[in-house]
């Protein structure tokens, strides 16, 4: 199952926003839209998979969705999350991967996809406690064994 959502995660970050949509419709409708490759495609960087699926999981048009979620006061985002019928245990996670993503931009270097990912997970890692969020520990195996594949990116590492 993982290996399948990393190879969805992977083909989302190909296309354009017309192929990313016709993918989460076709993931939908057969029922591999699933929380988990929801949650980790998030964590890796990609908000636009995240912000996609949540719209087509709860009906919600896509710049509705992306409103809610990037709504300031954080109650959006819970609304959203109840919405698409997401696990109440996987919104602490969520806030903080949104939370980092906002303090995280792309470089514009080689491989800057890649790169963006890793301090995306890095800075999810470090900060997790901070949110309170208890990663199950396949969760932790998974994010570590991401960033290790990911190049990485010194200039990144003071927190």
């Amino acid at each position: 199952m993982q290996i399948r959502e990393r190879a969805i995660i992977g083909l989302s970050a190909e296309g354009d926003e017309d192929d990313l949509e016709k993918l989460i419709v076709q993931l939908h409708e057969n029922d591999r839209l699933t929380a988990s490759i929801i949650l980790r495609a998030l964590c890796m960087g990609d908000l636009e998979f995240f912000e996609a699926a949540m719209a087509e999981l709860s009906g919600i048009p896509l710049t509705n969705m992306r409103a809610l979620i990037h709504d300031k006061g954080h109650l959006g985002l819970k609304a959203a999350f109840k919405q698409a019928g997401m696990p109440a245990n996987y919104f602490p996670a969520a806030r903080a991967a949104i939370d980092v993503a906002a303090e995280t931009e792309f470089d514009g270097g080689e491989n800057d996809r890649q790169r963006y990912a890793r301090r995306m997970i890095e800075r999810i890692l470090t900060q997790y406690g901070k949110y309170g969020i208890e990663f199950e520990s396949g969760d932790i195996d998974y994010l570590l064994t991401k960033m290790d594949s990911l190049p990485p990116d010194s200039l990144d590492r003071v927190a």
